[in-house]
């Protein structure tokens, strides 16, 4: 400490100003830290509202997350069975083209066929329609052999009766002739006994 008295009380004055300066300095640095402090606690009152909201928000996410992977889940099996549906479909297209395939051919054979039957009906036709001239040719022929026929029986029964009327004409001839011998040999007979 200075010896002279005043030099000693302008150093404590001195001290004293700088003490004063430096306690004002921390109690501005008080205070600033008091106000970070507070806007600390601010700030961390507002994380930690913000966290809670978060955890909230993840808690809402985790459960829209969840009904999404539901949904998800659910989509899937409907996705499994439009696809197995979809195979069956493809099945079904092709036994049903293969059906188309069988029934275009089977409608080929038909028509083939059914030409072919129409083809053998109009020859079967053609030869009933040839038999059935024949025939009525035949029937005409017929109907002219039985005229012919009744024509010769009415000839032969004619023939017959003028037979029996010539037998019957030879006999009474014959009876005529007996009767002329017996009359000449009558007559011989009478002559001699007369001669």
């Amino acid at each position: 400490m200075p010896a002279d008295p005043g030099r000693a009380a302008e150093s404590v004055l001195g001290l004293v100003k700088d003490l004063e300066a430096e306690l004002m300095r921390a109690r501005e640095r008080e205070e600033a830290l008091r106000a970070d402090l507070d806007e600390a606690r601010q700030e961390l009152a507002r994380a930690a509202g913000e966290a809670r909201g978060a955890t909230e928000r993840l808690a809402v996410a985790e459960k829209e997350l969840e009904d999404k992977r539901g949904v998800l889940s659910d989509l899937l099996g409907e996705m499994d069975a439009l696809e197995q549906e979809r195979d069956e479909s493809v099945r079904r297209a092709q036994a049903l083209s293969a059906l188309d395939e069988e029934r275009a051919r089977l409608l080929d054979e038909v028509t083939r066929r059914a030409d072919e039957e129409a083809r053998v009906r109009a020859e079967r036709e053609q030869e009933v329609e040839r038999l059935s001239e024949e025939l009525r040719a035949g029937a005409a022929d017929g109907a002219r052999l039985r005229t012919a026929v009744g024509e010769l029986a009415r000839e032969r029964d004619q023939l017959a009766a003028e037979l029996d009327r010539l037998r019957a004409e030879r006999d009474e001839l014959a009876s005529a002739k007996r009767a002329l011998e017996q009359v000449h040999a009558a007559l011989a007979q009478a002559r001699a006994r007369l001669g």
